[in-house]
């Protein structure tokens, strides 16, 4: 079994108010009752970005597991079979101040002993955002990396890059075979330098004539190159935030911040075919397999057509799972800060034949979930394939993760509490994976430890129960306790005095952190 198989992963009028809050009862009551069963099909894990703590969440609320590091993180851990996870870390030092900057990943254990630490962090290269594993068989794992590297001011010019004044830090995708508990080997890489074109100057590398036939390529003189960067140079030009690998077809796709697009290259070629226009099981090396969401970066489109603005965590949906093969993406719908952003979920259908994909580029979507402003993050996020359908999706900076029907309903909400709530993402496992499975002991003690909630909604008194003992929080839905008690295992509580809305009930114990739902009328 491959890891993408293994880790199941891998939105007036007072009338229509009425009838939205009313329907959103039902949907929260719904959640709660089922949850008070203690069948738990999906968990998920997150690593809120100003805390050194990563969560193992259950669908009963409940903050099943945590591990404590010793440094922020620079996006989310990566649960594996064994109940260790792989971690991106900020280095104490990095060489480029970007965002998500990392530089460092481990491997912990489930009692949260460091068994790998390693840096990707030097004067012309610095491991930002995402690190995932890929399996190499008997509990061993590669770990693919997002990095910059350096570019000095003469190589951009070089490049054909118009309007540069200063330093470039383009991306480079490295996978690293770890050795021993702190070295590593780089066993492939690719790097987008190696796959430009320009048409501008003719003097300089990377001309063609026109780049729009030649779509493969990433045109050198797109996007911005914003003042900051290391030295107070250029800086970030495609600041990559999400990467993916299908073992399937032996692929991997990222998605670009700062270019609005997602992107599918090679991962079957040498490093010396990678750097090159050939070979590799598509027979193109290192050059762009696929791309989406903003046509006019290759002139197949005008500012009309472009449909990602701002985009995180593109993945590939896993085999078994609804869509499988489909690529999905957060689209954070970040439209230069006008009244129209609202993000959305994406899930596409790529053209592929065989282990390239058809021209010209699909701009369809398979599927589409927003709602408007309510749901909406400016950046960080993403989103994932549940093997029910379902989507899980996060809005990164208001920590807030729903699972969403395909009819566009939310049928689980939860969302972190405590200082720090931006996250880049919440991946889900479902309860068949290899890491969840080895926990069915613990598993089964929890299930008989369920905090109960009833009536739900209610509109006078609440009824909580539980075999634990804690301290009990009510949250409203701006994150302000609203109310606080020490609770022994059973409690009525008054909430006359509080308005109607949607709240969250919080149940502190020594071993768990339960987080539920509670729709006063």
């Amino acid at each position: 079994m491959t890891f993408e198989q293994k880790k199941g992963f891998k939105k007036k009028s007072m009338k229509s108010t009425n009838i939205l809050l009313t329907t959103i009862i039902v949907l929260l009551f719904n959640t709660a009752y089922s949850q008070t069963t203690g069948e738990c099909s999906v968990y998920f894990m997150y690593s809120p970005l100003q805390s050194t703590t990563t969560y193992l969440v259950d669908t009963d609320g409940v903050v099943f597991h945590t591990w404590d590091c010793s440094a922020s993180p620079a996006s989310t851990a990566h649960l594996l079979p064994d109940g260790s996870i792989i971690r991106p870390y900020r280095v104490s030092t990095p060489s480029m101040m970007g965002g998500a900057t990392g530089g460092g990943m481990q491997r912990i254990d489930w009692n949260g002993n460091v068994l790998w630490d390693y840096t990707w962090s030097d004067p012309n290269h610095q491991q930002h955002h995402e690190c995932i594993p890929i399996d190499q068989g008997n509990g061993n794992y590669n770990v693919l990396i997002i990095s910059w590297e350096r570019k000095s001011n003469a190589e951009a010019i070089q490049a054909g890059r118009q309007n540069v004044n200063g330093e470039m830090w383009p991306l480079e995708i490295i996978e690293i075979e770890p050795q021993g508990s702190n070295g590593g080997n780089v066993v492939w890489e690719w790097h987008a330098w190696d796959h430009l074109c320009q048409d501008v100057d003719s003097t300089k590398d990377n001309f063609y004539i026109d780049c729009s036939s030649h779509p493969e390529l990433i045109d050198v003189n797109i996007g911005t190159l914003p003042s900051g960067g290391p030295f107070g140079g250029s800086g970030d030009w495609i600041h990559a935030n999400g990467i993916d690998y299908s073992p399937e077809l032996d692929q991997i796709v990222f998605s670009s911040h700062k270019l609005h697009e997602i992107y599918v290259i090679d991962h079957s070629t040498t490093i010396n075919e990678s750097a090159s226009h050939s070979g590799g099981n598509s027979g193109m090396g290192g050059d762009i397999l696929y791309r989406w969401g903003n046509p006019q970066n290759y002139g197949a489109g005008t500012a009309t057509d472009q449909i990602l603005y701002v985009v995180h965590g593109a993945n590939f949906i896993d085999p078994g799972f609804p869509g499988e093969g489909n690529i999905m993406m957060f689209n954070n719908g970040n439209r230069n800060g006008t009244q129209n952003d609202y993000s959305s979920v994406e899930e596409i259908t790529a053209p592929l034949n065989g282990y390239t994909y058809t021209l010209p580029y699909n701009q369809s979507q398979h599927w589409m979930y927003s709602n408007g402003g309510t749901f909406y993050s400016n950046h960080l996020s993403g989103s994932f394939r549940l093997k029910n359908g379902n989507t899980l999706a996060t809005e990164g900076t208001s920590g807030r993760i729903s699972e969403i029907d395909t009819n566009g309903n939310i049928v689980f909400q939860y969302t972190h509490q405590g200082g720090g709530s931006n996250m880049a993402k919440a991946v889900p496992y479902e309860k068949e994976y290899e890491g969840i499975l080895g926990l069915t002991t613990v598993i089964s003690n929890h299930k008989e430890q369920v905090f109960h909630i009833y009536p739900n909604p209610a509109n006078h008194f609440v009824q909580l129960s539980t075999e634990q003992e804690g301290e009990l929080k009510i949250i409203d839905f701006l994150g302000n306790e609203v109310y606080v008690e020490s609770f022994k295992k059973s409690s009525r509580i008054n909430i006359q005095n509080l308005p109607s809305g949607i709240y969250s009930i919080q149940l502190q114990t020594t071993e768990h952190l339960y987080n539920k739902p509670l729709i006063i009328q």
